[in-house]
């Protein structure tokens, strides 16, 4: 829910009109699940924040989606229920974040629909020279949505820790078909 109300938030801010956004949580059922915390470490779990699951698919079938040019997903663990569905005959493009031991058996379901599949591993140097290669449209964003990259490089720089960046499971996953 609070995820949600950044992303409408970013939405306008930018003012993107070719978005549709759903207050749900995607996995490989419908009903209702609760989530554990608020922010980027939140969980599906028995207790918490009570929310709506879906598929990927009743969302598609609900909005009237034929098929998906891009899929960005990042949704603490559970990628591989979420990454279920009539959906993958269809979608071009995925970048999924992948935070525990389900990356062979994502791998293998996505080679099953016939992606290729490229793995990165984020690095802390990586993040600040991405931001340093893409310094104006970092900068842009960073504007608009109150700085939390710089806050996060100077934490880095500073020597803190960045929580996500200390799990040692961490995968981007990018999948295309030709």
């Amino acid at each position: 829910p609070y995820n949600y109300e950044y992303l409408k938030k970013n939405i306008e801010l930018n003012d993107i009109k070719n978005v549709i956004i759903s207050n749900k949580a995607v996995s490989n059922y419908k009903g209702i699940t609760f989530i554990s915390s608020k922010g980027s470490q939140s969980k599906l779990t028995n207790k918490g924040i009570k929310v709506n699951v879906t598929t990927i698919d009743d969302l598609l079938n609900e909005y009237r989606i034929d098929r998906i040019d891009a899929l960005k997903m990042d949704i603490e663990g559970s990628e591989y229920e979420a990454l279920d569905g009539e959906f993958l005959n269809t979608c071009k493009r995925l970048m999924v974040e992948i935070h525990d031991d389900s990356y062979e058996e994502i791998h293998d379901r996505l080679k099953r629909y016939n992606f290729k599949i490229i793995e990165w591993r984020p690095s802390k140097t990586a993040i600040v020279k991405q931001s340093v290669k893409h310094f104006g449209h970092f900068c842009d964003a960073e504007l608009k949505s109150g700085f939390p990259a710089t806050k996060m490089i100077f934490r880095y720089i500073f020597g803190k820790d960045i929580p996500y960046m200390n799990d040692s499971k961490l995968k981007m996953v990018y999948a295309y078909k030709l």
